[in-house]
């Protein structure tokens, strides 16, 4: 039953891990600029991975 909570595609569990680490970085930041920029680098990263993705989980649906 816990396992319903835990993400199943790749995606998935790539964001929670870069969810993980902007959390760690929250945690660790010495200052709110530094958490910011921190928080920044992640979620760009995160989003522009996920648009990769994506743009690839479709095209290899549409080619099969």
């Amino acid at each position: 039953m816990s396992g319903e909570l835990l993400p199943t595609s790749l995606r998935g569990v790539i964001f929670v891990v870069l969810l993980a680490v902007a959390a760690l970085l929250f945690y660790y930041a010495s200052t709110t600029l530094t958490f910011l920029v921190g928080f920044g680098i992640v979620a760009v990263s995160a989003y522009l991975l996920y648009l990769t993705l994506y743009r690839l989980d479709n095209y290899l649906k549409h080619r099969m």
